[in-house]
């Protein structure tokens, strides 16, 4: 929805400018409260997702350090 909506209503809008003009602004008003909301949706659904992916980053982070840790352990142990 984002981006993609707020773009394709910001062409919605200026279309609708170019043919009718300035004289019926609630054309206007109503492109403007679309692309807000597309946004703010998108908004809504972008930013758990990210830090969704950014608590994934650091568990997968904390995995590897983890593995590490055993697996040099391990090398000493045979040595």
């Amino acid at each position: 929805h984002g981006l993609l909506g707020a773009t394709l209503g910001i062409i919605k809008v200026f279309r609708r400018l170019s043919v009718q003009g300035l004289e019926q602004m609630e054309y206007f008003a109503g492109g403007i409260s679309e692309v807000l909301v597309t946004t703010a949706t998108g908004l809504l659904i972008a930013i758990p997702a990210l830090f969704f992916a950014f608590y994934l980053n650091g568990l997968l982070a904390r995995k590897i350090i983890q593995y590490e840790t055993l697996y040099l352990a391990e090398i000493e142990k045979d040595r």
